[in-house]
């Protein structure tokens, strides 16, 4: 039976439990580039860091919101509740044994735990949740679902006044790996380890160009006037967003700079702080490709693409390549203006 949308969210739990549940029992994984040890004191510390991140608070779920709704409207659901609950209040124990000890006997504690997620997890997919759907009115499965409007995840606590950033978000799983990830850590949803990325905020790799104004504003603070790109320009220049220029990760500069009378050392000294690399100044994920771009030529970024000057040449294609992938998008996102939004049709 397709499973109804307010149980959506508890079964994708038991499948990411059920991977745990079978990588417990075997010692091992059975996906070749899954990052789950072999060693049983480090498969010991991601079962207590699950069951603390999503199998307890799933626990909580399913007696809070669920099974009341069992004992009350299934017929046997009271029996049917008090072993699942007392399932819940073993491996509670189970953790808290292995907290206090997690090195000793673990070559048969691990897979003993193993087997009982597997086989109590079955039961609530396999009988549970089919008999909830096929005897609960579908006004009662909608009220389980707004009970279960949210879920669990690790959060930080912030403690320098600041907020964490989540607020309008449909999905949390996004933030929570962003987050993870801003701190140089892989941490995708359904993971129960996270791998080692090493990644630094942008200022400590590279120098961030000028803002416009600074360029073409009004005397005496600009030393240059934009005008129409030339083959030939000696201060070329990529200023604003153009859909048609923006098709690849070099984009051709859209415009060039001549030097106002009289501020000639002013437009020199600009100059210096101009590279081939620019990044997006505002972003539109839902109407812009590039995060990050480069021209072949030295180029002054404008009002859409400051510059971003590395050390040297080498680092603008890792850069812009980095910029451009599904995770340094994720993290531009994370630090970024986040009022993004797929307009409805």
């Amino acid at each position: 039976m397709k499973r109804h949308a307010s149980l959506v969210c508890l079964s994708r739990q038991h499948h990411d439990a059920l991977v745990l549940a079978q990588r417990l029992v075997l010692g091992h994984s059975t996906a070749p580039r899954a990052p789950w040890p072999t060693n049983r004191c480090r498969q010991a510390r991601l079962l207590l860091q699950f069951f603390e991140t999503t199998l307890g608070p799933h626990f909580d779920a399913e007696e809070v919101c669920v099974f009341p709704v069992v004992t009350a409207q299934v017929r046997g659901g009271a029996g049917m509740v008090a072993g699942l609950v007392g399932e819940h209040n073993d491996m509670r124990v189970q953790i808290e044994e292995l907290k206090n000890n997690h090195q000793t006997r673990l070559g048969k504690r691990l897979p003993a735990f193993g087997k009982c997620l597997r086989q109590h997890i079955r039961t609530e997919e396999r009988v549970l949740f089919e008999r909830l759907q096929a005897e609960v009115t579908q006004d009662q499965l909608v009220a389980i679902g707004d009970e279960l409007a949210g879920e669990s995840m690790t959060a930080p606590v912030q403690t320098d006044g600041t907020s964490w950033g989540t607020v309008r978000l449909s999905d949390l799983s996004l933030a929570q790996t962003a987050y993870a990830l801003a701190r140089s850590k892989l941490w995708l949803p359904g993971s129960h380890s996270a791998l080692d990325v090493k990644v630094a905020p942008l200022d400590k790799l590279a120098k961030l160009g000028m803002v416009h104004r600074a360029i073409t504003g009004p005397r005496p603070r600009g030393p240059f006037d934009k005008i129409a790109p030339t083959p030939t320009a000696t201060y070329p220049s990529l200023w604003n967003h153009d859909a048609k220029n923006e098709t690849r990760m070099a984009c051709r500069p859209d415009s060039q700079l001549r030097v106002r009378l009289g501020m000639e050392e002013k437009a020199t000294a600009a100059w210096a702080t101009a590279s081939r690399t620019h990044i997006n100044l505002n972003f539109r994920f839902n109407s812009q490709p590039l995060t990050a771009t480069f021209t072949e030529r030295v180029s002054m970024g404008g009002r859409a693409w400051p510059n971003v000057r590395f050390p040297g040449n080498r680092f603008d294609y890792a850069f812009t390549l980095w910029s451009n992938s599904t995770l340094g998008r994720l993290l531009y996102w994370w630090h970024s203006n986040r009022h993004h939004y797929y307009p409805k049709r």
